[in-house]
This record gives C-alpha cells, sequence and structure tokens, in this order.
C-alpha cells in the first residue's frame, strides 16, 4: 500500500496526524520547511500491479479523517509538502 502513496521520505513512528503540526523537517544536517497538507488523488486507489482501480484506501481514509469521498473526485489531505 505504501508504494501507492509514493512518497519521497517516509518517517516511521509517531502518532497519526502528527505531521500536520510540522513545521520542518531535519535528517541529517539538512533541514526541509514543511509548506503545507497534500490533497491525494485517486491514483492511490490504481493498483500498481494490475493497474485495477477501486475506492480504496481514499474510501477509508475519508472515514478516518470525517470527510465524504466521492469516487474519484476528492481533495482529501493526507502528508506534508516541503521545500529546501
Amino acid at each position: 500500500l505504501m508504494l501507492r502513496f509514493r512518497g519521497n521520505l517516509v518517517i516511521d513512528g509517531g502518532k497519526p496526524f502528527d505531521e500536520e503540526e510540522w513545521t520542518s523537517i531535519t535528517v541529517g544536517g539538512n533541514t526541509v520547511l514543511c509548506q503545507g497538507p497534500c490533497s491525494r488523488c485517486q491514483m492511490i486507489c490504481m493498483d500498481q500491479e494490475t493497474a485495477l482501480k477501486s475506492r480504496e484506501p481514499l474510501r477509508t481514509l475519508g472515514v478516518w479523517r470525517g470527510k465524504k469521498v466521492r469516487m474519484w473526485a476528492v481533495n482529501l489531505l493526507l502528508g506534508q509538502f516541503t521545500q529546501a
């Protein structure tokens, strides 16, 4: 499932959605600034190996975030945009 999100940096640990409060991330001696939440499109609902589309995981993520998700029309915010 992680392959569907195509994250450039995946951080282990912390509580769910902690990243929404971050202002920066430092790895080694390099710091990047958090620019705000990243919206997720329907591409995370496409199986990378078969190219089959489904409603998951957007539907479940929408329930967790308290948002209604219509098939292929969503603006669900997860993760962070960053700038070096």
